[in-house]
Formats: structure tokens, sequence, C-alpha cells
């Protein structure tokens, strides 16, 4: 059922794989299964442990450090995939992309917080609490985006 798309064509044409192929491709498949399933417990626990500081200012502080810490390191690992092309890009991408920045960060509690924040009559707070988690989640992105590819245009050049 879930090779179906492996061993299916175009055309929805089935093509003949030998028993050897298909057990690669299992093999890899439940590989990069284990290691999102990996990286998204260690994004997990992280965020749990960030996400019991105390507030600052009734703000969820911990939760907006995932964010910004789960953005820099997803900027990070993609612009390294880009520039370099490291071999096992893909299991890099999903263990440290979707796994540990996927179980890192995370939208829902980001809305939970803003929501409690709107219900206990501060909807100030909600407004800045989802504003500075987007400004800082992008400027954390894009900081790390920009020292890969200064670091990688230092390499090129020597």
């Amino acid at each position: 059922m879930f090779l179906e798309p492996l061993v299916t064509g175009d055309r929805g044409c089935r093509h003949h794989l030998g028993a050897a192929n298909i057990t690669d491709v299992w093999r890899s498949f439940n590989k990069t299964y284990s290691l999102i399933f990996a990286g998204g417990a260690i994004g997990t626990v992280i965020r749990y442990l960030l996400s019991g500081m105390h507030p600052i200012a009734s703000l969820p502080i911990g939760i907006l450090l995932a964010n910004m810490i789960g953005s820099l390191i997803l900027g990070g690992v993609v612009t390294y995939i880009e520039e370099f092309s490291p071999l096992g890009a893909q299991r890099i991408r999903a263990t440290l992309g979707t796994g540990l920045c996927g179980g890192l960060t995370t939208f829902s509690s980001l809305c939970a917080g803003t929501i409690a924040l709107a219900q206990s009559h501060s909807d100030f707070l909600a407004l800045l609490y989802a504003t500075l988690t987007l400004f800082f989640g992008l400027a954390a992105f894009t900081s790390s985006v920009v020292s890969v590819r200064l670091i990688s245009s230092q390499r090129k050049g020597s």
C-alpha cells in the first residue's frame, strides 16, 4: 500500500521491481521515518522544557524562544543543503528540518498562547506576542540564511 506510488509509473502502469529493489526502498523509507521520529522527539522535549520558563510580562517567552530557535535551525539547514549539497541531504533535512524543527516549533502553541492572552483581556499583549513571534522567527531564519551563505561564499572564494 505505502509502496504503491514507488512501483507505479506516471500512467498508472506497474513496473517490475525485483524483490531486492523493493526491500531497499522499504528500508530507506523506514530509515527516513525513524530519523524524523527521533528528531521530532528531541524537538518536542526541548519545546516542553522551554515552555516551562516563567512568563515575562505575561508573555509565554519559552514558546517564543522555541519558535526562534527552530526558525534559526531551519534556515541554516535549508541553506546548508542548498549551498553545499551534502551526501545524505534528504536525511539531514528529514531529521533536522521536519523532525527537530517540526517538534520544536509549533503553530498550535503560538495560537494557544495568543488566544489565552486575548481571553485574559490582554488584547495588546496577544497582538504583541503574535507580532514578536513572527518578527523574531523571520529574523532568526534570515540571519541563519545570510550566515550560511556568507560562509559558503568565503569557502568558494578560497
